[in-house]
């Protein structure tokens, strides 16, 4: 029986409980097996810690979750930016039935994609909604559906509102991102002095 994968990039810049407790979300409630993690290179249009180090504090992050995993796959492969060679990769190396985490952000500027039509047809996706409304959401969806038959699924979930750009000023502005972020993650941010 084929596993059920779902894939979720992000910076990660840092990986904090908010991405963990919506992987853990997306298990308990979606019936995913696992949630492979994936961290994009070094976006031009982000100020981000170098690769090696934000994989680095992934890896601290879901260590003790053997439903979490994760994957260079972007780095190792140069794909920066192309998400239907990376999901081509993967499924090369696996028969598991693929769904991609996307925010509602992203949702909305799919049309600008790489192989945006060939990734609509081929995968399945799962949005999370950000700060567009329902109906822009539904609107987006229906014209992919009827074009590509995509299969977009809104995720029921209840927002949390932590995020990395926040962590980062409240390092920068001296204060304590204890309980944001797992143990291992803030102590090593600690450590290191990351982000000051």
């Amino acid at each position: 029986m084929k596993n059920k994968i779902l894939i979720f990039g992000g910076t990660f810049n840092p990986i904090h409980n908010g991405h963990l407790i919506l992987a853990e979300h997306c298990i308990n409630e979606e019936g995913f097996d696992k949630v492979v993690f994936i961290p994009t290179m070094n976006p031009y249009y982000k100020d981000t810690l170098d690769f090696d180090t934000r994989l680095k504090m992934l890896k601290m992050a879901i260590k003790d979750n053997d439903k979490f995993a994760y994957s260079s796959i972007e780095k190792r492969y140069n794909l920066e930016g192309k998400l239907y060679l990376i999901l081509e990769k993967i499924s090369k190396l696996s028969d598991d039935d693929i769904t991609i985490l996307i925010g509602s952000d992203s949702l909305m500027n799919l049309d600008w994609w790489y192989e945006k039509e060939k990734l609509l047809k081929k995968y399945k996706f799962l949005v999370l909604k950000r700060d567009e409304s329902d109906k822009i959401i539904n609107e987006k969806i229906n014209e992919y559906e009827k074009k590509y038959s995509a299969y977009i699924k809104i995720l029921d979930n209840k927002r949390i509102d932590i995020s990395s750009s926040d962590i980062r000023d409240m390092i920068k502005n001296k204060k304590d991102i204890k309980y944001l972020a797992a143990d291992k993650v803030y102590k090593y941010i600690k450590e290191e002095n990351l982000y000051v």
